[in-house]
């Protein structure tokens, strides 16, 4: 083969044998669509891992975007201590808990 007819596929050099073998997939109508199929399924599911982590992918804190996801933070950076006490709604349902308390395991 002279160099002028030597076809190339992505840097690499395209011989008889190797385009007789792509036309014999390509022909094979259930083999070259399921390929096509289980590489798109492949490529949806590796950033599955990344997004459904138990880390969140962004946090807003006093201004600023920290990625918990991408970098280790240390706890006083993100804490938020708060001086409030519960509202009412909720120091109401803990008494009631408390009273209800004494009636489990009757």
């Amino acid at each position: 083969m002279t160099p002028a007819t030597t076809r190339r596929f992505l840097g690499l050099q395209v011989t008889p044998i190797m385009a007789r073998r792509w036309r014999n997939f390509r022909s094979n109508k259930r083999g070259f669509w399921s390929t096509w199929i289980f590489l798109a399924v492949f490529f949806v599911t590796v950033p599955a891992e990344f997004i459904a982590n138990d880390r969140p992918l962004v946090v807003s804190c006093n201004g600023h975007l920290y990625f918990p996801v991408v970098a280790d933070y240390p706890e006083t950076l993100l804490a938020v201590i708060s001086k409030r006490r519960p509202t009412t709604e909720i120091r109401m349902l803990s008494t009631s808990f408390k009273r209800a308390a004494g009636s489990f395991g009757r």
